[in-house]
């Protein structure tokens, strides 16, 4: 069976084949992101990314959110246990999942969720609704996390400032290696737009 993932329908939640929505300029699907911060051996702070693995269809080797991933139905059998609402539970049920089969860790809270729309389309539809929880976690954490090599091609620490220095140029005047996908990059364009 294909795996199906949520859609919003203007505004109304759906779940269909994945193939499906990825080409529906109609439908915007709901993705969910995981912002994971830290401190350098220096005190510095730093935002823990993982980097693409070369082989996907989206953005191959691109530095991105920590995790990330797409509601599927399969989220929906694990909601009804959450005191919030259908799309906050299903938005959380999701990225711990992706968590623990991304990188096996198991988060108990979220300190904040941003939710913004990505990739707009001619139509004004979005591709995309971004569903993006932020976690800071002890550096000593870090030897902990493991990833999917399917997935994943590595996980990197990277001082927030250098992305923020990265992301003020053009792709074409970034150092080699700072190619980040477009999620992230409106993500933090959203977020740090003063310092952008």
């Amino acid at each position: 069976m294909a795996e199906r993932v949520a859609v919003l329908d203007y505004g109304n939640l759906d779940f269909i084949d994945r193939a499906k929505a990825s080409s529906n300029v109609e439908l915007t699907r709901l993705i969910v992101g995981l912002f994971v911060t830290t401190t350098d051996e220096n005190g510095e702070f730093c935002v823990v990314l993982q980097r693409r693995s070369k082989h996907k269809k989206e953005f191959p080797d691109c530095l991105t959110f920590l995790v990330s991933g797409h509601v599927d139905e399969q989220d929906m059998y694990h909601v009804f246990a959450l005191p919030q609402t259908l799309l906050e539970a299903l938005t959380d049920t999701a990225l711990l999942r992706e968590s623990f089969e991304e990188i096996g860790i198991t988060i108990e809270k979220f300190d904040e969720t941003r939710c913004f729309d990505s990739e707009i389309r001619e139509n004004n539809i979005p591709a995309k609704q971004m569903h993006i929880k932020t976690i800071c976690i002890d550096r000593s954490v870090l030897g902990e996390l493991r990833y999917n090599p399917e997935e994943v091609d590595g996980i990197e620490v990277v001082p927030l400032k250098k992305i923020i220095e990265q992301i003020k140029l053009s792709p074409e005047e970034r150092e080699a290696g700072f190619e980040f996908t477009t999620p992230f990059e409106e993500f933090m364009r959203l977020v740090f737009n003063k310092l952008l």
